[in-house]
């Protein structure tokens, strides 16, 4: 565990970093000019702020490099070739990608707790910037109601969102773990690839979106029981 820690603390530490700077900032730029309002409407919301801002896409790009630095933890690389440490150790090889596992979906969550806490400072930073009609004591749980992405990021009241999200986050980091295992061994695994992906494009969805939330867990529990299998079948043929 201390191995995986080791390798991955830099990279979490720098992402989250880029991520704080860069969304405050772009926040920053919006505010900068007036805040408009809607005749018919009324005053926007902090969370239609937000979505000028484009904090959902630094949020994108972001989760994408975690991944990225995630698989690249337990692959062998320049002139690094980790599988001769591992292979000094006393656990397997699945034991070895069990904690590679825990390593990585801790990372996943303290990037989405961050992310979590850092869209609400930024949403209360917004609220605070608004007309009276639209900066009341319950704005800002009022737009983590209605916007898709801080709603998928802090459903509030809404169980099956946490439910699928740690669906995510866990098999996010199991996807990860076997990437790596499937490099040190000369080939190549698609899994997390394509989980990171679906969690890109699927992961904003409004209240009430049960049947997102359940296929999008289906999808990513399918994902890793299939990487997941298939590791093991090559453990067990090289043993």
């Amino acid at each position: 565990l201390m191995l995986a820690a080791r390798g991955c603390v830099a990279p979490l530490l720098g992402i989250l970093a880029l991520l704080a700077a860069a969304e405050t900032g772009l926040v920053w730029w919006t505010l900068r000019a007036p805040v408009e309002t809607d005749e018919y409407l009324g005053p926007f919301g902090p969370e239609d702020l937000l979505e000028q801002s484009h904090i959902a896409l630094v949020c994108a790009v972001c989760f994408l490099l975690l991944c990225a630095a995630l698989a690249r933890n337990g692959c062998n690389r320049g002139g690094v070739r980790l599988d001769y440490t591992l292979g000094r150790l006393s656990v397997g090889e699945k034991t070895q990608t069990a904690w590679w596992s825990v390593c990585n979906i801790a990372c996943v969550l303290i990037f989405w707790a961050f992310q979590a806490a850092l869209a609400w400072g930024l949403c209360g930073w917004c609220a605070a910037q608004l007309e009276a009609a639209a900066a009341n004591e319950q704005a800002v749980f009022l737009a983590f109601y209605r916007s898709r992405f801080l709603h998928s990021l802090l459903p509030l009241a809404e169980v099956s969102r946490y439910v699928r999200n740690g669906i995510l986050a866990v098999c996010l980091g199991i996807c990860a773990a076997c990437f790596a295992c499937w490099q040190r061994r000369g080939k190549k695994g698609a899994a997390l690839v394509v989980l990171a992906l679906l969690t890109v494009w699927f992961f904003p969805a409004g209240t009430g979106a049960v049947i997102n939330d359940m296929l999008l867990s289906a999808a990513a529990l399918a994902l890793t029981g299939y990487t997941l299998y298939n590791l093991w079948l090559g453990v067990r043929e090289d043993a």
